[in-house]
């Protein structure tokens, strides 16, 4: 599975290649199957964004709950595992200077996504934990069917409601890497 918004494919090469400034690289979500490096590897060139990968692909089935030093101040990932919502239950949220990267370990989530102007002004912001959260609302968005292997990228500017329950309910467990963007040498 490789996901990808294609009238965006041409910026997504350019953000990698030449690392314009943040604002003009928002809007696109990645998504593909983590054992299915071919298809990423190329594309996810940076060395934080790989070296962030290469330790889920190491260490996140095996990693105990809580958090995980990732070599940078703010750079970890977070291993944890919680109940999927119906969908009127789960809230949108975005991150102004953080990259999220959600790998699903074990269960099933869905997760919508869209840019975040599409929500309106933020209910708040929470500043420990670089978080917008938004009413809950429905917005133009698309869902991600989230399985055991799955992994998505959400830039600052990508509002994402996860926890989503997709079928009958069952708990999951996830790793989610939190990337300061400024590791990635992108200006706010």
């Amino acid at each position: 599975m490789l996901s990808i918004c294609f009238k965006n494919f041409r910026k997504v090469i350019l953000a990698t290649y030449y690392r314009p400034p943040l604002r003009q690289i928002r809007g696109y979500m990645f998504s593909a199957l983590l054992n299915n490096s071919a298809h990423w590897k190329s594309l996810l060139i940076h060395p934080v964004l790989f070296q962030s990968l290469e330790w889920l692909q190491k260490h996140a089935t095996t990693a105990e709950y809580g958090d995980h030093p990732l070599g940078a101040p703010d750079w970890y990932a977070n291993i944890h595992s919680y109940q999927p919502l119906a969908e009127a239950e789960c809230h949108w949220e975005n991150h102004t200077r953080t990259i999220d990267i959600q790998y699903l370990i074990a269960g099933s989530e869905g997760i919508r996504w869209t840019e975040a102007k599409e929500l309106g002004q933020p209910l708040r912001y929470l500043t420990d934990k670089d978080r917008q959260e938004f009413h809950h609302c429905n917005p133009p968005s698309s869902l991600l069917n989230m399985t055991p292997g799955t992994f998505a990228i959400f830039m600052p500017g990508e509002a994402h409601c996860p926890k989503i329950q997709l079928g009958s309910p069952s708990s999951l467990r996830k790793a989610v890497v939190k990337i300061p963007i400024l590791l990635l040498g992108k200006e706010l």
